[in-house]
Order: C-alpha cells, then sequence, then structure tokens
C-alpha cells in the first residue's frame, strides 16, 4: 500500500469499481492490459 503526503495530510486512496453488464459477454478481452481495456470501456459507455 502506498501513502500519499501532502502538506497537512497522509493519505491512501483505493477504488473498487463494479461493471454490472447487461448480457453475459466478457467485459475484458484478453491480450489487452485491464487498464487500457477499462479506460476503453469507461469511454465507450460515456458516449
Amino acid at each position: 500500500m502506498e501513502y500519499r503526503k501532502d502538506a497537512h495530510r497522509v493519505y491512501s486512496l483505493t477504488y473498487h469499481l463494479i461493471f454490472v453488464v447487461k448480457s453475459r459477454q466478457p467485459v475484458f478481452i484478453e491480450g489487452i492490459g485491464i487498464i487500457e481495456a477499462l479506460k476503453a470501456k469507461i469511454i465507450e459507455l460515456s458516449e
């Protein structure tokens, strides 16, 4: 775990995302990094 330091605080920010898909198709494609696939999916959903 990595702590970030600021002038008056020390903090660690973590997040957990859950995708609920309408159909039972794979959300992430093998061979693409998870981060890149997540970015692509968020951009696709936001359009």
